[in-house]
Order: C-alpha cells, then sequence, then structure tokens
C-alpha cells in the first residue's frame, strides 16, 4: 500500500546498507518505528460504524488507511490515527493500516483482516398457537417468545386493545404466557404480543371465534379399536354414569365428559369386515375380494377408494400404530399378539403397491414416542393387541378383558390426552369403538349379540360402545341417533375437512356428540 517513492527510498537505503556490510563499513542503525493497533483487532467482527485508531511510535508521521486495496484518507497527524468507517458492506475486509516516518523516511504497513456483521440482530416475537378456533366463551392458552434481547417481556392485546375486553375477549395473567377468553359471539380477533424492549417488533395470532352451531374441524383425529363386546357390558346402567360400576371406569369417565353414543350397531359380524367398514365404508365381501372376518382373497385386493387413498389425495397424512407388530411397515400374518385381521390397511391396494404406504404403519412403540414428541399425523389409527382389546381367547371372563383394556387405555391413551392437542382450545379427536357386539366362544361370553338397528334388519353386528373425546365434543353429550360405521366414516371426513365420502359414507351422517352435525 506504500507510494511508489516511498518504496524506491526504502529499496534505496536497504541497498546501500547492504553494500556497507559488504565492504565492512559500520553504518548506524535507522530506528523503524511501529505501529499499535487499539481498534479494530485483528480477526475481529464489527459493526458499522466502528472505529480505526492506531499509533506510530515517532511524533513527526504521515498516516494513512487503505481498506481492500482502496485509499481511505490520508493524515499528517504526529503519531495518531483515528478514523470512524461509516459504510462498509458485510462481509470480510483488509484494512492496511500505514504510517510514514518522516524522520528516517521509512515507511510500515500493518494488515488486518475484519469481518462486517449486518448489525445487531433484530429483535422477533413469535406466539403459538399462530391460529385456533374456539366456542363462544372459549379459553385457550397463548404463549409468546421473544429472541435476540435480554427483555422478554410483552404487552398482550386484543384487537388493539390492551388485555382486551368483553366485546373482543380478555386476555387473564401475564408474562409471556396468557389465557385468553373468548367473547360470547362469532367473529375473528387478533391477540398479539408486543415486545417491550422494542414496540416495533410484535406477533399476531388469529383467533376464529365459531357460531355454537358450527361443526368443528381438527387437524388430529385418533381411532382405538377395541373388540368383541357389547355396549350394556361397558355402560351397564345404560348410560356414562355411576362409572364404579361400568365394566371400564376410565372409559366411562370419559365418556361422562366427553360424549357417547347410546345407539351405535355393528355393521356385521367378523372383526375384519367392520375394520373395512371404518376404513372404506364398505365390506368387500363380494367377487373379487372375498373380504370375510378373518381375511380377503389376498393382501392388497381391494382397489376400491378407501380412507389412505382419500388422504393422501387431499394432502393429509395417517399412521397406524399396532401393537405386537414386528416391525415397521410389516405386511406379513399373525405373530405373537398381533393379527392380520385386525389391520385393514394391508388389504388396499393403495398400501400393498407402495413401500412409502407401508411405511406409515408402526409397532405401537412408535405412539409414545410421538407423544412425548407431541407429533401427530393428521388421522391416526391405534389397535391393540388381542391381550388389550377386550377380545381374548375365550378363557378369561369379559369382565376381566374388560379391566384390561380399560387399564390398557389409563396407562397409554392418558398422556394423548395431556398434550395440547386434548387441552384447551386444541383440535384432537379420539373415538374409542368396538368393531362388534360379543359372540359365542370369545371374549368370555357364551353367547353372541346379533341385535340389528332399527335401520338395518339382518347381518348385523350388536350394539356397541361407541366414545368421542375432545374440546370440541360437546361436554357431557349424548345422541339417542341410530349409527353405523359409515356414519363414523363420514364424521372422520367432514373433521379433516376432506371432499371423499367414499361408498356407503356419502349418505351417511354426522355424529351428533359435535355441534353442528348434521
Amino acid at each position: 500500500m506504500c507510494s511508489f517513492r516511498s518504496v524506491r527510498k526504502r529499496q534505496l537505503i536497504l541497498g546501500l546498507l547492504a553494500l556497507a556490510s559488504i565492504l565492512g563499513v559500520s553504518v548506524p542503525a535507522l530506528a523503524v518505528g511501529v505501529i499499535t493497533v487499539t481498534s479494530p483487532m485483528n480477526g475481529a467482527t464489527v459493526t458499522v460504524p466502528f472505529d480505526v485508531h492506531f499509533t506510530y511510535s515517532s511524533t513527526d508521521t504521515y498516516t494513512k488507511l487503505w481498506i481492500d486495496g482502496v485509499p481511505i484518507i490520508s493524515e499528517h497527524n504526529g503519531s495518531t490515527f483515528d478514523y470512524t468507517v461509516t459504510s462498509l458492506a458485510t462481509g470480510k475486509h483488509v484494512l492496511a493500516l500505514q504510517a510514514h516516518d518522516a524522520s528516517s523516511n521509512t515507511t510500515v504497513t500493518d494488515d488486518i483482516t475484519i469481518t462486517v456483521s449486518s448489525g445487531p440482530p433484530t429483535i422477533t416475537v413469535s406466539v403459538t398457537p399462530t391460529s385456533v378456533t374456539l366456542p363462544p366463551n372459549g379459553i385457550q392458552q397463548f404463549t409468546a417468545t421473544v429472541q435476540n434481547t435480554s427483555d422478554t417481556a410483552v404487552d398482550w392485546s386484543v384487537d388493539s386493545i390492551l388485555n382486551g375486553d368483553s366485546s373482543v375477549g380478555t386476555i387473564s395473567g401475564s408474562g409471556t404466557t396468557v389465557t385468553y377468553m373468548a367473547p360470547a359471539t362469532a367473529g375473528k380477533h387478533s391477540v398479539t404480543a408486543t415486545s417491550v424492549a422494542d414496540s416495533n417488533d410484535f406477533a399476531s395470532a388469529t383467533v376464529t371465534v365459531a357460531s355454537a352451531t358450527s361443526f368443528p374441524s381438527s387437524n388430529h383425529v385418533f381411532v382405538i379399536m377395541e373388540e368383541n363386546q357389547d355396549f350394556s357390558q361397558v355402560f351397564p346402567n345404560g348410560t356414562a354414569s355411576n362409572c364404579s360400576g361400568s365394566g371400564m371406569p376410565y372409559l366411562c369417565g370419559l365418556a361422562s365428559a366427553n360424549g357417547l353414543a347410546l345407539h351405535f350397531y355393528s355393521n356385521v359380524h367378523g372383526s375384519l369386515l367392520d375394520y373395512l367398514w371404518d376404513t372404506s365404508g364398505a365390506d368387500w365381501t363380494g367377487t373379487p375380494y372375498d373380504c370375510g372376518g378373518s381375511s380377503c382373497a389376498s393382501e392388497g385386493i381391494i382397489t376400491g377408494d378407501n380412507l389412505v387413498r382419500a388422504l393422501t389425495n387431499e394432502g393429509k397424512t395417517w399412521r397406524g400404530y399396532f401393537e405386537g407388530m414386528p416391525s415397521q411397515g410389516y405386511m406379513g400374518g399373525d405373530t405373537d399378539d398381533y393379527v392380520q385381521h385386525h389391520n385393514p390397511f394391508i388389504w388396499y391396494s393403495d398400501v400393498a403397491d407402495s413401500s412409502t404406504q407401508q411405511d406409515n404403519m408402526y409397532p405401537f412403540s412408535q405412539f409414545a414416542k410421538d407423544v412425548q414428541a407431541n407429533s401427530f399425523h393428521n388421522f391416526s389409527y391405534i389397535v391393540p393387541n388381542v391381550v388389550h382389546d377386550a377380545d381374548g381367547t375365550g378363557t378369561q371372563s369379559a369382565s376381566a378383558l374388560l379391566s384390561s383394556a380399560d387399564s390398557w387405555l389409563k396407562t397409554n391413551i392418558a398422556p394423548l390426552l395431556s398434550t395440547p392437542s386434548f387441552g384447551a382450545g386444541g383440535d384432537g379427536i379420539l373415538i374409542v369403538v368396538f368393531d362388534e357386539g360379543k359372540v359365542a366362544g370369545k371374549s368370555g361370553d357364551t353367547s353372541s349379540d346379533d341385535s340389528c338397528s332399527p335401520t338395518q334388519t339382518s347381518g348385523c353386528g350388536g350394539r356397541i360402545a361407541f366414545v368421542m373425546i375432545g374440546p370440541k365434543v360437546i361436554p357431557g353429550s349424548t345422541t339417542s341417533n341410530t349409527y353405523h360405521f359409515q356414519d363414523m366414516l363420514h364424521t372422520i371426513i367432514h373433521l379433516l375437512g376432506m371432499s371423499d365420502y367414499m361408498n356407503s359414507a356419502s349418505g351417511a351422517a354426522d355424529i351428533t356428540l359435535l355441534p353442528g352435525a348434521n
């Protein structure tokens, strides 16, 4: 970075010194000054503006600053250089700090490398959840996260009203987590958290207060399949009351607080047929499918419309959890307490012809991991093994089998109901349903329930328990309407916001444990 003249002078001096050394002539040493840099240091990361400051050991000095080979400023200012850089692109740069000592006619340069950053990080605010749908006077917890500042406090407002009011909903509590109560009337509102450190930084969540008659939506629908027990065995009092006397007191308590269908009937006896009914709206008993209670003609034989196809076509995700299944994507037969005819998906061509779809089927051990991670798909199908689904082998009593199934639910499902999807303002829907009523020689029973609904006169599978759980279920509700598995499937499709009401689900009804059901 030195001038041509300075370089030539320095070269001449050095040449004379070398010649003197050769001739043996003693020459007094030249005093070469030292540059001392105080700002910025070599390797530093700085933000604009920043100061360049250095000193030189001589007092009669010209100083100069070069940046990336471009001269910036030259000063005749004694031994000190001080300059503020006000504009410089982000990235790495080389600063050449130069001092010319007039007394010795020498020039010294010290190069340093710095990195210019884009400036102090911008404060960011986020609010979770970002959007919710609530019933009138519904409650939702919101959490604000403030980053890039030590002051993480926020002010909360609803539609620009600090802490809201009765017309837009109110905020209770303080800090970064608060509780919002929706107003009594339908409408849309914005819940906003504003950084106390900088009021220009804020984030909002959208709240839709639905009419009391609006059918809800859900992104997280769960189905648990139980086996071979009558409604009266689960609810001996005819409804979810006096749960201590129920065959399944835990499930009874959930039904009491949520929703219970009093007249839900299995379409047919035969496990696989009912599992096909609730995932496709048909049992596929005719040629070429030839499905029965324990198998179809072959795996992947069913090419007709089904829930897997609808979910995939409409951009939804699904996952099946099968207790006892030996590995992810397993397409084999019975093994230990896993039975093939309790898995409807392997019979659909959509799954049998796709390794990707097969990989949506998991051993039940994956379920606890997903609960822990609070990571769920749009539709989840949960099948306990034959020890825990109230089925059994015929050697245990019905009451013992029901007690075992109830304990399994309490152990494995209670954690699910503690996730945000099932908290205030969540959208989780859990359906617990039996495939058919009691069967002679199974489930500890000596007789079968072949009762039919008022809308089906033959081939019936008996009256069974159907419980719906979730924050969008009408609390403590019951319905005396008659339902079958196609109605359950219709309700699931409607909840997920899909349009493919396949097979018999097309003419079915929503179950009126939900507001706005038809």
